[in-house]
């Protein structure tokens, strides 16, 4: 970014801005770009993702969440903290 710098004789120079900045910048921009996330889902298949399809993994978070839910009642019915009726 260049600069216009006046000095006491009354003579204007442009000069080139060189600052810590500037070099910060320069060297982001001469770094390679890995590819980020896209590169590492390159060899995936499409479908598919921790080896399952989409209603493969629905059918397992639906059992987790059943699962949680029983164990939790249980828990909740040992401890006495909730009563089943009478």
């Amino acid at each position: 970014m260049p600069i216009t710098k006046l000095y006491a004789n009354g003579q204007e120079t442009m000069e080139e801005e060189n600052t810590m900045l500037d070099d910060l910048r320069q060297a982001a921009a001469e770094q390679d770009n890995d590819g980020g996330y896209e590169s590492a889902l390159a060899g995936l298949d499409e479908d598919r993702l921790f080896g399952m399809t989409a209603i493969e993994r629905m059918f397992v978070a639906i059992g987790i969440f059943g699962i949680t839910v029983i164990i939790s009642m249980i828990l909740l019915i040992a401890s006495s903290s909730i009563e089943l009726g009478g």
